[in-house]
């Protein structure tokens, strides 16, 4: 760590600076208002040419918001955005930790240590794509390995796109990109799959999958030739590996696996011939060194087994797996069910199966969290009450988390009346749907 360029960022005190890239600095970041320690990102506007700057601003805005949506121990959440004349910045929790690359390299991986390394980055994955974000540009640098696994810059690869491209600065990391991204014919949550491909190629044999002297010769390869199986590279591994990195690196994405829960199966049943039970080890989740967790011993097999006949019509033969997992990793009902039903798509089908798993577990759904009194807006010159901003706040934060003090306070500074609040913290959400429906939620329309 070095001295920091600055001494303040916002209301954020900088300690100490993490990190340096292309487009700005990583810093160590200090909140006194709540005493918390925080990781401060930054894109220097300079960097990236006064033409594309705004846009730089806009898209880094749209993905702390995306990133702010996401709540999962495996995801470095993201608590704040802002910006100043030269430099747009994202606060990000601070998870110390080595990144992934550098941890593999000091020390010679067992089969099981991989395989729970790769159940924890696709869990966390898994968590994302169900939530509509795609990461883009998965690879050890961006994945932190301390208490337990997290990935961090989620979304935030999306800032580099298009234009920016066109400038010069390299985005994403060319070796860990899937065909389609070369290609320009659109991605979805495979291309993280295939990244998630490359890392676990990595793992097994400590080389990639696919190199080249130029970038040109690496999307080359990438798009049209076939690795070296690891099996070549590392003799010890069981069979089947292949095959199964054969389907995570496919060149087409419709052949590759369905889901980050399909891949962490298959991972788990080809390298150590049963889904892992998450037993405790360094890099559990939500845990120390010399902490420990809860055993699915103490749940019984008749409960085991009828949580599997809830999940199979959603999740096939990965219910039986889903649920050791799940029971190995919480001893609350309440806690069971959320882990359950993660990787499920689509919010109606979630809650369907939620409530099936609460009868069959004896737990009543959770009270909806409290809100203020509505807000009665008859007339346009409502006011701005510590009442209203409550209750605008907690709405807004089911559409972008954490985020959502931020944007309304800095809204409400501006805002003369509580519908002109509403209607300027609407224009942040990012579809027309969601607009209205948020403006009816807060008793606007």
């Amino acid at each position: 760590m070095s001295a920091p360029e600055r001494s303040k960022l916002g209301k954020y005190e900088i300690l100490q600076t993490l990190g340096a890239g292309a487009m700005g600095i990583v810093y160590l970041g200090y909140d006194a208002a709540i005493e918390r320690r925080v990781a401060v990102k930054t894109i220097r506007k300079d960097q990236v040419g006064q033409a594309v700057s705004a846009e730089v601003t806009a898209r880094f805005r749209r993905e702390a918001m995306a990133a702010g949506r996401l709540t999962h121990p495996g995801i470095v959440a993201v608590y704040d955005f802002g910006e100043d004349e030269s430099i747009t910045y994202i606060v990000m929790e601070y998870a110390p930790g080595v990144d992934l690359g550098r941890y593999a390299a000091s020390r010679d991986l067992s089969l099981a240590e991989v395989s729970e390394l790769m159940a924890q980055l696709l869990d966390a994955l898994g968590f994302a794509h169900a939530a509509g974000v795609v990461h883009r540009d998965v690879k050890p640098g961006n994945i932190l390995v301390g208490d337990r696994l997290k990935i961090t810059d989620f979304g935030i690869a999306r800032v580099a796109d298009s234009q920016l491209t066109q400038t010069g600065v390299a985005m994403g990391t060319p070796a860990y990109m899937a065909p389609e991204q070369y290609m320009g014919i659109g991605v979805d949550y495979r291309a993280d799959l295939f990244a998630a491909g490359v890392v676990l190629y990595e793992l097994l044999t400590k080389k990639r999958p696919f190199d080249g002297n130029s970038l040109e010769e690496l999307s080359y390869k990438i798009c049209h030739t076939e690795f070296v199986p690891a099996s070549q590279i590392r003799a010890d591994l069981p069979c089947g590996v292949d095959a199964l990195l054969a389907r995570a690196l496919a060149k087409a994405s419709s052949a590759r696996f369905t889901s980050a829960a399909e891949f962490a199966h298959a991972i788990a049943q080809t390298l150590s011939g049963a889904m892992l039970s998450h037993a405790p080890t360094e890099f559990a989740q939500g845990t120390g060194r010399n902490s420990a967790m809860p055993s699915s011993g103490s749940w019984s097999t008749e409960m085991q087994r009828a949580l599997e006949a809830v999940l199979a019509p959603s999740m096939g033969s990965v219910a039986a797996a889903a649920v050791r997992r799940g029971m190995a990793r919480t001893a609350d009902p309440e806690q069971l069910v959320h882990v359950l039903i993660e990787t499920i798509d689509g919010e109606p089908a979630r809650a369907a199966v939620a409530e099936r798993l609460r009868a069959v577990l004896g737990v009543r759904r959770p009270p909806p969290a409290s809100l203020p009194p509505p807000v009665s807006v008859n007339s346009q010159g409502a006011s701005v009450t510590p009442e209203a901003v409550a209750r605008l706040t907690q709405t807004l934060a089911t559409y972008v988390g954490p985020i959502a003090k931020v944007m309304v306070k800095k809204a409400s500074a501006d805002s003369p009346t509580y519908l002109d609040l509403c209607l300027r913290v609407s224009a942040r959400l990012e579809t027309e749907a969601e607009k209205q429906r948020f403006l009816k939620e807060v008793g606007v329309r």
